[in-house]
């Protein structure tokens, strides 16, 4: 009998001693530059503007500010910033706008309460 068929190796098939060849690894480094700290995305201003000021620029606040973190994310920081800087602006701008329609809405009030007083007192 051939020792080969017996030992279970095909025919023609010399029993050979084969050494395994190392595979060579590749090493990849990643250099980051130093991580920046991620701005602030002024949600709570935008919310207080959105709820006591002014609506609409509160609205625009809270859009601008949800926009900093998946930004931020995705590495752009520069885009970050800016939607930040935005959101504290269209806050900044709905406070502003709030605080002065409550002083004209005092004003309006008081001048109409002062002419009913008047009035009130003029017997004709």
């Amino acid at each position: 009998m051939d020792n080969s068929i017996s030992a279970g190796y095909p025919p023609g098939y010399d029993k050979q001693d084969y050494h395994a060849i190392p595979q060579q690894t590749e090493t990849t480094v990643l250099l980051r530059q130093p991580q920046q700290p991620i701005p602030d995305d002024h949600l709570t201003f935008a919310i207080f503007v959105a709820i006591c000021c002014c609506l609409p620029f509160g609205i625009v606040g809270i859009v601008k500010s949800s926009r900093v973190q998946p930004l931020y994310a995705m590495g752009d920081y520069q885009g970050a910033e800016e939607s930040s800087r935005s959101a504290y602006n269209w806050s900044c701008a709905g406070l502003a706008c709030g605080f002065l329609s409550v002083v004209v809405s005092g004003i309006i009030i008081w001048v109409m309460m002062t002419l009913a007083v008047q009035h009130s007192q003029d017997p004709y």
